[in-house]
């Protein structure tokens, strides 16, 4: 008869099997303590040439729908 596992046992290997996963994935790829540098920030990340007329849609939100309007 093979060894029983219960529940309470299977989750502990498992924890454990992950968090030793997780540790060697890290130490291989050389991130633990690394500090990574990509310059500097764009001056305007999210620019966008002015469109007219803007155009926008509400679906689904009811009676706050005509104040997102006014807004």
């Amino acid at each position: 008869m093979a060894s029983e596992i219960n529940r309470r046992k299977f989750m502990q290997v498992g924890a454990i099997g992950s968090l030793s996963a997780a540790m060697s994935s890290l130490n291989q790829s050389g991130c633990a303590g690394a500090v990574r540098r990509f310059g500097p920030a764009p001056y305007m990340p999210f620019a966008a040439p002015p469109v007219d007329p803007v155009r926008v849609g509400y679906v689904g939100v009811g009676g706050m729908g005509t104040n997102h309007v006014r807004n």
